[in-house]
């Protein structure tokens, strides 16, 4: 989870600029949070691009990048 109140406007930037399958590093506090289904959620401080991914090959239709990231 990036937080905007809690990460630079750089990191914050990034984060929304990230592509499916973009290789990451973060690094962030595990938090205690009983709406995720695991318990916990990892609130992200730094992120650090290691490979990117230019657009990811799903045709467009239905069951788009959109439709996945809405559905995962």
């Amino acid at each position: 989870v990036v937080v905007k109140s809690e990460v630079s406007e750089e990191v914050f930037h990034l984060a929304k600029e990230l592509t499916q399958e973009t290789s990451i590093i973060v690094t962030g506090e595990i938090r205690e949070d009983t709406r995720s289904k695991f318990g916990y959620e990892l609130c992200v401080k730094e992120i650090e691009v290691i490979g990117e991914s230019h657009d990811y090959p799903i045709t467009p239709k239905e069951h788009g990048v959109d439709f996945l990231m809405d559905h995962r």
